[in-house]
């Protein structure tokens, strides 16, 4: 299906424009939590954080559960920030695992592209800024933003 929008004029008065990552530029996969909690009860238990993955699977359901967020209780159990835990839990996560490409990818980048012509579109997240890059970069959307910022 042709996509016959004219995009220039849709976004002629726009000044700035700020895009959630996750659930908005893509969707978790059907398994993501438990993806996640695995990825991060791994790092756990490398760490010596509990005695079993189970353990830590458990821990990082209980945060998410309680907290919104699956590695809150885990960092604490390592004496850790959120913030200082997230990059050993990215280098555990594919993206195959927990990120799906959206069925209109194709149009969203057309979108997407023909916002940044008039305005560069930023990132702002939750997830570390490195995560972010790999995803927009699996996405095949990196270079149409101009930051990517990690709160």
């Amino acid at each position: 299906m042709e996509d016959n929008i004219n995009y220039q004029d849709l976004f002629r008065d726009i000044k700035a424009i700020i895009f959630d990552l996750d659930g908005t530029l893509y969707r978790y996969t059907p398994n993501a939590e438990k993806y996640f909690d695995t990825a991060v009860a791994q790092v756990l238990y490398e760490h010596g954080g509990c005695e079993t993955l189970e353990e830590g699977i458990a821990l990082a359901n209980k945060s998410y559960q309680e907290t919104g967020s699956c590695i809150t209780y885990v960092a604490e159990r390592l004496g850790m920030y959120n913030t200082q835990f997230m990059p050993l839990c990215d280098q555990k996560l594919e993206l195959h695992g927990f990120c799906q490409t959206p069925k209109n990818a194709a149009r969203e980048k057309a979108l997407l592209q023909a916002l940044s012509e008039k305005v560069r579109p930023t990132v702002l997240t939750h997830a570390s800024t490195n995560m972010a890059n790999r995803v927009l970069d699996h996405l095949g959307i990196k270079e149409i933003f101009e930051s990517v910022r990690s709160i």
